[in-house]
Order: C-alpha cells, then sequence, then structure tokens
C-alpha cells in the first residue's frame, strides 16, 4: 500500500474519531439528559379558601394577633379584639399564609434546639374549613438572615422558609387588618340674631321724654 495513502487514512480516522469524542458524543449525552421540573414545596399544602382562622403568637412579647372567618365567609379580629376586621387585609393575610414555600429541609442534624425551634419566638396555628389545625414554631433566623427555621408538628426535620415572605406575616403583630377610622365631619352653625321692632298701634300714646328748659 503507497505509504502516503497509509498515513492519509490514518489521519482521516484520527478526525474521524475526534469528532465522536469531542464533539457527536456531548451532543448525545445532553440529549439523553430529561430535564427534572422544579417542585414548589409549600409550608402547608392548602388554599386560602380553606383558611377559616389563624393565630400568631409572639411568645417574647406576649402579644398575639388573630382572626376568623365566620359562616358568611367575613374576617373579623378576635386578637386584639373582637372587632369586625379589614377584608382586604385579611384576604391578603391568609393568602400570604397559604403561600409560604419551604428552601430547604435540614436532615443532617437531630439537636434541634440550635435552631431555636424548641423554645420559637413565635408561634404560628391555622384552623381549616374542615376544623382541622396545622402548627408550626417559628425560631431563629438563618446565618445569612434569608430564611426563618420552622418546625412543624409531628415532624422531626427543621425546614427554612423564605425570611421576606415570613416577615410579611409576623409583621401582622404590629399592624393586624384593622378596619380604618371612619373620618368624622363636625359642621359648625353660626346663629345670627335678627331684632324685630314693631310700630306701636294707633291710638296708642307714646311717651318721649323731654329735654328740660332752664329759665334764666
Amino acid at each position: 500500500m503507497n505509504r502516503k495513502l497509509t498515513i492519509g487514512l490514518v489521519v482521516v480516522f484520527a478526525v474521524l474519531v475526534l469528532y465522536l469524542l469531542v464533539i457527536q458524543r456531548p451532543r448525545d449525552l445532553i440529549a439523553a439528559i430529561t430535564p427534572t421540573p422544579r417542585v414548589t414545596a409549600y409550608l402547608w399544602a392548602i388554599t386560602p379558601d380553606q383558611i377559616s382562622g389563624f393565630r400568631l403568637e409572639d411568645r417574647v412579647n406576649s402579644r398575639a394577633v388573630a382572626l376568623s372567618r365566620d359562616a358568611s365567609g367575613a374576617w373579623s379580629l378576635t386578637e386584639p379584639g373582637p372587632q369586625p376586621a379589614d377584608q382586604n387585609g385579611a384576604n391578603q393575610a391568609v393568602t400570604a399564609l397559604a403561600g409560604l414555600t419551604v428552601v430547604t429541609t435540614i436532615t443532617s442534624t437531630t439537636e434541634l434546639s440550635v435552631f431555636g425551634v424548641l423554645s420559637p419566638t413565635y408561634q404560628l396555628q391555622i384552623t381549616l374549613t374542615d376544623g382541622s389545625q396545622l402548627t408550626a414554631a417559628i425560631g431563629d433566623k438563618t446565618p445569612s438572615s434569608t430564611a426563618y427555621y420552622l418546625l412543624r408538628a409531628g415532624e422531626a426535620n427543621v425546614i427554612t422558609v423564605n425570611s421576606t415572605s415570613m416577615d410579611a406575616v409576623i409583621a401582622l403583630l404590629d399592624a393586624p387588618p384593622i378596619v380604618p377610622p371612619t373620618a368624622t365631619v363636625t359642621a359648625t352653625v353660626e346663629v345670627t340674631g335678627t331684632v324685630t321692632v314693631t310700630a306701636p298701634a294707633a291710638g296708642t300714646a307714646v311717651l318721649t321724654p323731654s329735654a328740660a328748659t332752664a329759665t334764666p
């Protein structure tokens, strides 16, 4: 066989092998990868319509905010209260509660005290329309302050929830959905007195005092 032809075939073969290893093989691997859809994990798998009431307790400052929904769907503020609740504010609150999402689940340790969930700062309790209740202890913030540590009742693993979302719920303690006061308009009435003078009837004597006359 011609030596030049042999060298040429070897070069072509080497190029083909290089193409398969460097270009085609990675393409095949990428095509074989099935993307895994990201699944959002909620704190509880509930909808706002399923919530009939909730209570958030601040155990450090001994205060709480609580709302309850009656059979007609109207919200009332039971703590502080009882008093009517701002309906828009109450609906926004339960929407925020139903939308809380789990960032991470911590399974690397069973020492829960380091997360502040055994003596929590806040305690959250949600009552559902079927009468069941969901409870979570809200502990410390993560070192980066981007999430809170939570422990759901009946579970052994601590989870983290985004701090921005949770802070919006905790803010209800300082600004509960109270019905804004109605503006009171005070009217000032100015009374102007009118004096009516009636002329005497005919034939009625009118006495007019006369000035004294001096005689020199």
